[in-house]
């Protein structure tokens, strides 16, 4: 296992972590430019994870939407369903910053196709 596989994971594990509790706290906190900053954490992660076919398009979208057309400005409704469903992943994403070799060890490996 190459160390730049473990430095990857570990990075991601971050990002996992820091937008989505980062985004909750700066919300309760009242800091906007924390929240902008950590929301957009959490969205454009949801934006790889989509291209990366790793999470369905259909159920984040729909649920930004809604939450888009609840809540006052309408980027928060956005920051609040990517954060939302971010924070069901925080243990994951600690097991990756904690244990980055035991993550990486259980990823199935595919082979490149041809």
């Amino acid at each position: 296992m190459s160390r730049a596989a473990l430095v990857i994971c570990v990075i991601q594990g971050l990002v996992e972590v820091i937008g989505p509790i980062g985004f909750v706290t700066a919300y309760v906190l009242d800091s906007p430019l924390a929240m902008v900053v950590c929301g957009l954490i959490c969205v454009i992660d949801d934006v790889i994870e989509i291209l990366q076919g790793l999470l369905n398009p259909l159920f984040p979208i729909f649920f930004a939407v809604v939450l888009a057309a609840i809540l006052t400005p309408w980027y928060v409704g956005v920051f609040w369903a990517s954060a939302g469903v971010k924070l069901l992943g925080v243990p994951g994403a600690l097991r990756k910053i904690a244990a980055p070799r035991r993550h990486l060890s259980q990823i199935p490996r595919q082979l490149p196709s041809e």
